[in-house]
Parts: C-alpha cells; sequence; structure tokens
C-alpha cells in the first residue's frame, strides 16, 4: 500500500490517494493507495474545496474519511509520501525503523537534492476553490514526475 500523509486527512493527503490511484489505473497498475493525518480527526469528510477539486480532476472524494496515521498504517505501507518535511518527521517519530520507505513528495523525484526533498506541498486549508485547484495541480505534477519511480518502488517492495 502507497500511504500519503497530511495534517488532518481531509486536503492534501486524500487528493494525493485518489490521484495517485488515478494515474496508476491509466498506466495500467492497480495498487492499494491511502491517506492519513498525522493530527487527524477520525472520520471527517474531506473537505469542500477539495471534493469539488478532485470532480475536475475525475477523482471522487465524496467517500473519503480521514483517519490518523498510525504505527500499524506506517508498517503496512510500502511507501509513504508526506507533503511535508514536517509530516515526514512526525512519521519518523511514530515508527523510527521506517526511513527507508518515507520521503516528502516534493522531495520523491529529488531524494539528493536537499533543497528540493525539503520542500513542501502547499497547503490550501482555508482557502478559495482556486488555492484547491492549484494545490490539486500541484500535486498530480509532483506524481507524475514520479509515477515510473513509484510504480518500481511497490513492484520491489
Amino acid at each position: 500500500m502507497i500511504l500519503f500523509v497530511c495534517t488532518g486527512n481531509t486536503c492534501r493527503s486524500p487528493m494525493a490517494a485518489v490521484l495517485a490511484q488515478k494515474l496508476l489505473r491509466e498506466a495500467g497498475t492497480e495498487y492499494a493507495v491511502q491517506s492519513a493525518g498525522v493530527h487527524a480527526s477520525p472520520a471527517c469528510a474531506a473537505s469542500a474545496h477539495a471534493i469539488t477539486a478532485m470532480r475536475g480532476a475525475g477523482c471522487d472524494l465524496l467517500p473519503h474519511r480521514s483517519q490518523r496515521a498510525t504505527a500499524q498504517l506506517v508498517a503496512d505501507a510500502k511507501l509513504i509520501l508526506t507533503m511535508t518535511a514536517a509530516h515526514r518527521a512526525a512519521v519518523l517519530s511514530i515508527a523510527p525503523k521506517s526511513a527507508h520507505k518515507v520521503f516528502t513528495l516534493c522531495g520523491y523525484p529529488h531524494e539528493n537534492d536537499t533543497i528540493q526533498a525539503d520542500a513542501d506541498v502547499v497547503d490550501p486549508f482555508g482557502g478559495d476553490l482556486l488555492t484547491y485547484q492549484q494545490c490539486a495541480a500541484q500535486i498530480k505534477q509532483l506524481i507524475k514526475s514520479s509515477l515510473g519511480k513509484i510504480i518500481q518502488h511497490i513492484r520491489e517492495a
């Protein structure tokens, strides 16, 4: 399973999860994808703007319900992509021996470039629909640029 992680699991990570599922499917690869938040309240719906932005991208976020990142989720994941370096640090505090599979989404395609590796996906929380659409576009581009590496990682895991 691929796990995307953000803060509350109502915006960035659920958008990343459904976009990744769509892009993997389009690439002919079916693989489990989930999302979680380091400070998520359980069973919250995705934000209204995230749902609308994903509908425009051909993805359905209506069934989404938030969940907290747990040691079990981290253990079950083959690859964990976080929205920020702080989220990566939070995941590693939950499961310190998981460093080999936890990356920032911005840094994943640029592991050896510390500037890119520490970049963050901008948090749209509290923003308007355009802010969410811009965030979704950033996430989609990052996943697309990493798709070959993601597929290779999950096949080798």
